[in-house]
């Protein structure tokens, strides 16, 4: 009986990957052909003799025909059907290519690249992004150091996800050390955690009693509500809702974010542009009033009112400068005065 060319090709790919696992001392568990709906194989990682636990879902797609001329990778059709069974799939996805000719293998993050695409889409809707293929370049190389390094750091990005829910629950709890400890896990993976979910815990955050939670949880905050600034790829519906968590601040919400900023730096990358991203989300009058309330007010701390002034003048030193006898007439002169001498 003949054995297709087809099977022997296919089979290559699933060779390479299991014998590069067994290589470097990891567990790769195939799928049976029959039981096969888009995922060929999952590699469970081994660090010093020890399983991890950590999983990742394999779909191999081996042979020549999927190198196209003139490009420097790998391109495989796919369809809605398997775009959107990989995407809800419980663990990490690696589409992994092989070509037998050049006895390469190559990878990619499937629902990043699916994500990647349609969040493109949002960004430049003109391009009407339709996903009905895969990249997977060929300076991904699957070797030993991508294996262990890099498609591992995958599984811990999931896994990190999923630790998001212990943290998450943190924020909630009744003791300021617990609170501090969930919000400062997610400020400081920010950039990984940007979720609505976050966005929503650190909108809680903001009147905690504990000026450190506030700080982080303005960050946090401040991050979502311009992520445009920190991602070529803003995620608009993030900053949408985030905006709209902001829009019911007041007096109290704006004050405890004058307070959070004790170093009067409002400026790139700092606390104080955070918290004014904060602001932005509120309506301009709204936050003007708040503002003024803040600065008259000589039971609030006076780096607050401080800051309330400066923020008042949009960080105009020499406008606010300009007016410091007008604002000294006015009754401000205790701000102005402290203001000078900082």
């Amino acid at each position: 009986m003949k054995w297709p060319k087809t099977k022997i090709t296919e089979y290559q790919g699933l060779l390479y990957i299991e014998q590069l696992a067994n290589e470097h001392e990891h567990i790769f568990r195939k799928i049976h052909l029959e039981e096969d709906v888009g995922i060929d194989g999952v590699i469970e990682f081994v660090k010093d003799g020890e399983a991890t636990g950590r999983l990742l879902a394999i779909q191999v797609k081996s042979g020549d025909s999927y190198v196209v001329p003139g490009k420097d990778g790998f391109i495989v059709p796919v369809d809605e059907a398997h775009l959107n069974y990989w995407q809800s799939y419980n663990l990490p996805v690696v589409l992994v290519c092989y070509s037998p000719s050049r006895k390469l293998a190559a990878w990619q993050d499937i629902k990043w690249y699916i994500q990647y695409q349609r969040q493109r889409e949002k960004v430049f809707p003109q391009e009407k992004v339709s996903i009905k293929s895969i990249e997977v370049p060929f300076r991904n190389e699957l070797n030993g150091q991508a294996l262990s390094e890099g498609l591992y750091q995958l599984t811990s990005q999931y896994a990190e996800e999923r630790f998001l829910f212990d943290k998450a629950n943190m924020t909630l709890s009744s003791k300021a050390d617990e609170r501090r400890e969930g919000i400062l896990y997610i400020s400081l993976r920010r950039a990984k955690l940007a979720t609505r979910l976050t966005a929503f815990l650190a909108r809680r955050l903001i009147l905690d009693e504990n000026i450190d939670i506030v700080r982080l949880a303005a960050s946090t905050l401040g991050y979502c509500i311009a992520h445009r600034r920190w991602s070529f790829y803003p995620d608009e519906d993030l900053m949408y809702y985030t905006r709209g968590l902001c829009r019911d601040f007041d007096k109290e919400h704006v004050c405890r974010l004058m307070e959070a900023v004790d170093d009067g730096d409002f400026g790139p990358m700092s606390l104080g542009e955070a918290c004014l991203d904060c602001m932005g989300g509120m309506w301009a009058p709204d936050g003007q009033n708040a503002l003024r309330q803040i600065v008259v007010d000589t039971q609030i701390a006076m780096h607050a009112r401080a800051n309330a002034l400066v923020t008042f003048y949009g960080g105009d030193w020499d406008a606010l400068i300009a007016d410091s006898k007008a604002l000294q007439e006015d009754g401000l002169g205790d701000i102005v005065t402290w203001i000078m001498a900082d």
